[in-house]
């Protein structure tokens, strides 16, 4: 994987509703601020929007490598609807050929962009290295 050190977008597209507490991702840095936004429908068009995000909440990690951390907030998503992820953070991500998709029983990940910065330095596409609980 690679990072450039403001995050990953994707979105979420709930099968059956859900409720999110926490992540797991991959940090870059030995100690990382992480901020969790996210808005209604898809990120795409929005990468560089940072008013159409709302802050679901933030945490530190220590420590690089994979990590599961929750910000304090749960993000419920009823049946059916899409919601864009923003991690800001020092995230490994990975450099795709295209738009991956990863489903289960209960959502969709589709995977989105690396940012270089908050909301800007886009590169696309890049895959998300981590899991929602």
């Amino acid at each position: 994987g690679n990072g450039c050190g403001g995050g990953n977008m994707l979105d979420i597209i709930a099968t059956n509703a859900i409720s999110i507490d926490s992540f797991r991702t991959s940090f870059g840095a030995a100690a990382a601020t992480v901020n969790v936004h996210y808005k209604q429908g898809s990120f795409v068009g929005s990468d560089q929007t940072p008013g159409d995000w709302t802050l679901l909440g933030s945490t530190t990690v220590s420590g690089g490598g994979a990590q599961v951390f929750s910000v304090g907030s749960s993000l419920s998503i009823s049946a059916g609807d899409t919601v864009g992820i923003y991690i800001e953070a020092d995230v490994v991500y990975t450099t795709l050929t295209g738009n991956t998709t990863y489903t289960n029983s209960d959502l969709s990940i589709n995977t989105g962009l690396g940012l270089c910065g908050s909301f800007s330095g886009v590169n696309n596409p890049r895959g998300w290295n981590g899991a929602v609980f």
